[in-house]
């Protein structure tokens, strides 16, 4: 497997068999957690007065978030919105806060 820029999700490759995400400081970093793709926005931290109760970890398991941040890292909810809109992690400067993304389709020709 390896990494698809147009979607942060690993893919297969038949020549290696390896899964691999490249690391979050080589990408805007992202979560996805329940069929919602969150991204970092970039320059803004919260306060901790901000952060949620923990609603998963980064893993490989369904029930788990999927991002290029290391397994076992914790997702907050982030008070006054729903998971579906924002979450929050830990990240390099603080809690880093991570909105919702809507994947608008390409028009066909």
């Amino acid at each position: 497997m390896i990494f698809d820029a147009a979607s942060p999700t690993p893919t297969s490759t038949a020549s290696t068999g390896v899964s691999r995400i490249p690391p979050c400081e080589a990408m805007l970093p992202y979560i996805r957690y329940q069929g919602v793709l969150h991204r970092a926005v970039i320059g803004t931290t919260l306060s901790p007065s901000d952060q949620g109760s923990v609603v998963t970890t980064v893993g490989p398991n369904p029930s788990q978030a999927q991002s290029c941040m290391r397994a076992g890292t914790e997702i907050y909810a982030v008070y006054g919105y729903p998971i579906t809109s924002r979450l929050a992690a830990n990240f390099t400067n603080g809690l880093m806060l991570f909105e919702a993304v809507s994947l608008t389709p390409t028009p066909s020709a």
